[in-house]
Formats: C-alpha cells, structure tokens, sequence
C-alpha cells in the first residue's frame, strides 16, 4: 500500500522543524501533547501518578485536569467529592463544584512536617451552601443567595450576599457594607465603596469617609492581626496615595491611620531607596510616620 504524500504549508514545514528541534531537547510543541494527569493502568487509576480507588473504574472520566467522575461519583484529584452526584456535577472554578445537593470547595496544602514537598488534598462540602443560587466569586470567595464564604469558610456578617462583590484577595462588598478579610468595615457604603489606587489597596473610601487597612502575619501561636482605621476629618473624594504607607487628601497627611501634625504639607514627599528615611518635607525626614533628627 502507498503511503499518501503529506504537503506541508511553508508554516507547516517551519512547525515540523521547530517540532523535532524541541523533540531532541526534550520538550513538547504543544500543551495538547502532553499526557493526561488521569491514568489508567491494567485497570487500576491514578492521579499525577499517584493512584486512588474509583468507585466505577469502566465509567470514569476525566471532566479537566482537577475533576473526573465516574457513574457513582466525582473526584478532585483523585479524592472523591463525599456524596457527590455526577449526573448533575457542575465545575464552577478551578477550586468549586456543585450538584443538585450540594456545593464542595476543593483545594491542596502543604505541611511543615514534610518540608512542604507533599502536596495534600482538601474536599468538603460547604456547609449550609444553597447550590441554586451558589456564585463562585474571584480570590476563593464565594456567594449563595443568604451566605458569603471564603475557602469553603462561612464568612459571618455579610449583611447581603446575593450583591456580594470581590475587590481584591482581601477587600469586598454589597450593597450595603464593605468588608475587610472577615470583618466589616464599620459605617462604610458599600454602594459607593471603592478602592482608591488598583495598586495599593490598602487606601479605601466610599463618598463620605476613608480608611487605612493592613493586616499582620500570624505569630507564633497568635492570630493573624487586622487594622481598619478611619482617616477622621479626610475628605474622601480627594485621597490619594503617596507611596510608603503615606498618603494626602490636599489638606492633611496620614501615614496608615495617624494624621501627621507637624509635616508641611506643600514640601512633602515620600522617598524611595533611601536607607534612613521614607519621607521628607522642607524641614528634614521622616520613618513611618515619625519626624527624626539628622545628626550633623
């Protein structure tokens, strides 16, 4: 039998060639080519090479490269949605599936104990989710017509999550309030609620206050610490970052929440790569807020 003669396009040939030059180098042209994360082998499968136990080998089916099922169940790299209904599994997001019945969040972590080289695999289903009305929002976050959740997390006091929006990994808000992390954002507008610089969201205003928030890296064995602080007396639509936590509204300046008294306003700026100081104005530098004495 003749082999047909395959024409090649001068794109074609240039294809071929770069395809056997990444060939002997050890790579692959394309995403498409390389193997699937789902394997079988002589009836057992596995997962990124790690075998699991299907509850219906012949029937499953990878859905992408984090969810498969099969007909009794679906699962998130390998570890089954408990209760899970593949008949009417929908993949929200890369990290929330839900069904008829129920909405699970699905995640990996790692452990200190192994050195963080293991990676682990989280599934639960997300308590009390309504999975009619359940949104997979940006950042981990989502939002079902009467809750606001993060990672899987209820998170309390979301005064009205069917308007529920995410800003940033930290910042949010409905229509009534904004919300910092996990926690309100006391007298704010959530209608009117923005984030003054896509940059740095750590200035916030709605169209009568604004805020400076931060939060802290967990000690050992304490909380992870979390700051809102009114700018008291800021007029909001005039705010405006400076760089190093320092910031004007034409009037006043503030470094994070602390109005500072004794800077002029006309000569100051904030400074970047200098060693001793963040700032200055006419009379000298400043750290963090703080006016500091130049030895001479």
């Amino acid at each position: 039998m003749t082999t047909p003669r395959r024409s090649f396009t001068p794109w074609g040939v240039l294809y071929a060639t770069l395809s056997g030059l990444l060939g002997l180098l050890g790579f692959t042209a394309c995403a498409s080519e390389k193997p699937s994360v789902w394997k079988r082998t002589e009836g057992k499968w596995s997962y990124d090479g790690s075998p699991f136990d299907a509850a219906d080998p012949e029937t499953l089916k990878a859905i992408d490269g984090r969810f498969a099922s099969d007909a009794v169940q679906a699962y998130y790299r390998g570890t089954p949605l408990p209760g899970s209904d593949p008949a009417t599994l929908e993949i929200l997001d890369e990290h929330h599936a839900r069904d008829q019945r129920a909405v699970f969040w699905c995640d990996t972590y790692r452990k200190g104990q192994d050195y963080y080289t293991v990676r682990y695999t989280r599934v639960t289903a997300i308590a009390d989710a309504d999975p009619a009305t359940y949104r997979a929002l940006k950042y981990e976050y989502g939002a079902d017509a009467k809750r606001a959740y993060k990672a899987g997390l209820l998170l309390r006091g979301v005064r009205d999550p069917a308007s529920f929006t995410v800003l940033t990994p930290r910042l949010a808000r409905d229509h009534t309030r904004a919300y910092f992390e996990d926690i309100e954002i006391p007298d704010s507008d959530g209608a009117t609620f923005e984030i003054i610089d896509v940059h740095d969201d750590a200035w916030v205003r709605d169209r009568e206050h604004a805020w400076h928030v931060r939060s802290g890296q967990a000690g050992a064995g304490e909380p992870v610490t979390r700051e809102v602080r009114m700018l008291v007396g800021a007029q909001a639509p005039s705010l405006r970052p400076l760089g190093n936590e320092y910031a004007t509204d034409g009037v006043r300046l503030w470094w994070r929440g602390t109005e500072m008294r004794d800077a002029e306003l006309t000569s100051f700026a904030s400074v970047e790569g200098s060693e001793t100081f963040d700032a200055r104005d006419g009379r000298g530098p400043f750290v963090r807020g703080k006016r500091i004495v130049v030895k001479p």
